[in-house]
Parts: C-alpha cells; structure tokens; sequence
C-alpha cells in the first residue's frame, strides 16, 4: 500500500497515518452540513483520522482520549449498522457497511479507549487474605486475576478471585478475609 500523508493538526503537530493498527471505509456525518459522507478511517493508537480515500491525508481527527462512550446508535441515526462515538465535548456518528464491520469498529475502538483514554481509570488493587490470615493488596493489571469482595449470608466477607477461565467466578474462587470465621 502507498504511503498517506501525515494529518497536521491544529497546533501544527504532524501525526503520521501509516502502518495503522485498523483501517476501512464507513459513511460519516458532517459536523457542519449534517450529511452523510464515505470517508476513509484510519485508528492509529488513541487517534481515529478520517479522509477522502486511502491515499489522501487524513482532513479530520478524533481523539479517543476523551472518549466517553462508544455505541450503537441506528435508532438515534435512523441508519442500520450506525455507530455513535461519544466524547468530553463532540459527538461523532458512523455507518459502516455490515452487521461485522460494526462489530469490529467498536471492538477495534473500545480497546483503543482502554489503552489511551483519559476518562478509563483501572481500579484500585483489592485486599487479598492469604492463607495465614493476613491481608495483602494485588494489582488489578490487565495480565494479573480481577478481584471483588462480597458480604457473605453470615455477614462474613470474602474476595472472588477472577482467574481468568471462561470469564466466571467458582465457589473454588472464594478466599476467605482476614477474621472470617
């Protein structure tokens, strides 16, 4: 593929669009004459540029550092397969061309939001109890299990440990805390 143009932004900061991490064709609404125009996207890090077509540089950026949401939104476009990205201060819509495209645009970028954005903050290490009894805190990293803390029926508390099979939680999963009977 030949190379695009770099997008210059407003402050005269260049961006190079190559070797993007995802690219493809969806119609999107003009901020300015609310029509539906095909634009080339290209998401490259916490940045989604968009152009005339493959080759052109880029004309326009979103910054999914301030992205707030992602979403279906053929109800509120009245388009099928509509997406709506939400941010701190704009609202952008997009179709794309299948039920699938869909689907991967908003995966491609709600894992470009949860790498770069501003607004997703990981949670704060949980206590964890050891097999002795004492409390010790773990890191919630993407790589390292997820833990919650639950109030038990005999108003004892314990922590549900995620280990990352299948997404569930087995009462294998349950660590007693520190002064749990």
């Amino acid at each position: 593929m030949p190379s695009r143009g770099a997008f210059m932004d407003p402050n005269g900061v260049r961006w190079d669009t190559n070797n993007a991490d995802f690219e493809g064709v969806m119609s999107k609404k003009s901020r300015w004459m609310g029509e539906w125009r095909k634009r080339y996207l290209i998401l490259k890090g916490p940045k989604l540029f968009f152009s005339k077509d493959s080759t052109s540089a880029p004309h326009g950026i979103i910054d999914l550092v301030d992205c707030i949401s992602i979403k279906s939104a053929e109800k509120k476009a009245k388009k099928k397969y509509a997406i709506e990205i939400e941010l701190k201060t704009e609202t952008s819509m997009m179709v794309a061309n299948s039920e699938k495209d869909v689907y991967t645009w908003i995966s491609k970028i709600s894992q470009a939001i949860v790498d770069y954005s501003s607004i997703f903050v990981p949670p704060p290490p949980a206590p964890v109890a050891s097999s002795n009894g004492s409390v010790s805190s773990r890191s919630n990293s993407r790589n390292s299990s997820n833990v919650s803390l639950s109030e038990m029926a005999d108003g004892s508390v314990a922590g549900a440990e995620d280990d990352g099979e299948e997404g569930l939680l087995t009462f294998d999963d349950i660590v007693p805390l520190a002064g749990a009977a």
